[in-house]
């Protein structure tokens, strides 16, 4: 992973969470809510935001949800949408693990840097740098 790579995944990352954060609010005000319907609005825009989730996760990804919602406003509801987000996240935070590194007490970005004969280098940043220091 690159710090383009790294950037794009705090920002995809930081979309997921806030997603399922907004989902998780609108289904928790009422015992029906969780089966309530996403919406003409909200789901083309999750659409959008797993199509970019799956393009940066590759093949680094153990699941996918092709055309999740595809349009089915009928079908897709809020319970559902959370589950969804629920396993991207997750499949996130294992990518973001496997270029975490603790040492001496502090977390490292542990990144791939290319030089300019074309050598690759490991890279360490501190994470406090660029986000949050994992749980």
């Amino acid at each position: 992973m690159n710090r383009t790579m790294l950037h794009e995944l705090q920002r995809l990352l930081g979309q997921l969470r806030a997603a399922r954060k907004t989902i998780d609010g609108l289904a928790s005000t009422s015992a029906e809510a969780r089966n309530w319907k996403l919406g003409a609005v909200k789901l083309p825009l999750l659409d959008q935001l797993l199509a970019a989730a799956d393009t940066f996760l590759g093949n680094d990804r153990p699941f996918t949800f092709p055309g999740f919602a595809a349009g089915d406003e009928e079908s897709a509801t809020l319970s559902d949408a959370s589950w969804v987000l629920a396993q991207y996240i997750s499949c996130f935070e294992a990518h973001r693990a496997r270029h975490l590194e603790k040492r001496h007490d502090k977390w490292f970005w542990v990144l791939e840097v290319e030089d300019d004969d074309g050598t690759k280098q490991i890279e360490r940043i501190p994470v406090e740098r660029y986000t949050e220091a994992p749980d």
